[in-house]
């Protein structure tokens, strides 16, 4: 007789706490990556053929006449000898065949298999921009901004839905002058002539969701940066003024 069972036993948050025999075999996250997976299992029992069943029904038990020494035993000879109804198979009589050596029972046989399926979500690059671009003066305001990426991205675990989504929880901007900023959009000017850099760094919260249950709100956390503006600080030009 096969006996087989199917059911997810188990999942694994490669960038989370979960620690199950699934975790080891997730791809592992790296930057803004996350992985989510799941242990499907089946259990297979054999039993050898031939196993009589047991009788549970409650019927009469058959007797017979039974002889045996005094002292109890078949093989331990006395003066006398009683003889007596029983049930049969409760004790030996006196002429009874030497029994046949006990058959050790049937063993069952469960045989685990577990197959691990998972899925990995990767993050929205950030994208900054800014205007004016190209060349500004020198105290001339600029304004940069960024869209923030992230994004939400459905997969299946074994035919069944999942998501995961990074949430942008904070974004700080650096430029090579020296200044640090924070917000998705954000103004200034810069002072000295040359050429000048800036990006944004965006932080996210991980959040996911299983076989379209509820969300687990901050299962990691992971950034990544925009990419890099460029633009170009000039000394106003010298304006001369003609006297008549």
């Amino acid at each position: 007789m096969l006996v087989e069972l199917a059911i997810i036993l188990a999942s694994c948050e490669v960038a989370g706490s979960a620690a199950s025999a699934c975790k080891s075999q997730c791809p592992r996250s790296t930057g803004a990556s996350y992985t989510i997976c799941a242990e499907k299992g089946k259990s297979t029992s054999s039993v050898k053929p031939g196993v009589p069943k047991r009788d549970t029904q409650q019927r009469p038990k058959p007797r017979r006449l039974c002889s045996y020494y005094a002292n109890g035993t078949i093989d331990v000879p006395t003066s006398s000898i009683i003889t007596a109804w029983v049930d049969v198979g409760s004790r030996a009589c006196i002429g009874d065949p030497k029994p046949e050596p006990r058959v050790a029972a049937p063993t069952t046989k469960t045989v685990a298999e577990l197959t691990t399926e998972a899925f990995t979500a990767h993050a929205t690059s950030p994208f900054a921009y800014l205007s004016p671009s190209g060349e500004v003066e020198i105290t001339q305001l600029v304004n940069f901004g960024v869209n923030r990426g992230g994004g939400e991205h459905a997969g299946e675990l074994f035919g069944s839905p999942a998501t995961i989504r990074f949430v942008a929880v904070g974004i700080s901007w650096s430029f090579s002058d020296g200044q640090r900023l924070n917000g998705e959009f954000v103004s200034t000017s810069f002072l000295e002539p040359g050429q000048v850099t800036g990006l944004a760094d965006v932080d996210y919260r991980i959040d996911y969701r299983r076989l379209g249950g509820t969300w687990v709100l901050g299962a990691a956390y992971a950034s990544l940066s925009s990419n890099q503006l460029s633009l170009s600080v000039i000394d106003p030009p010298r304006r001369t003024l003609l006297v008549g």
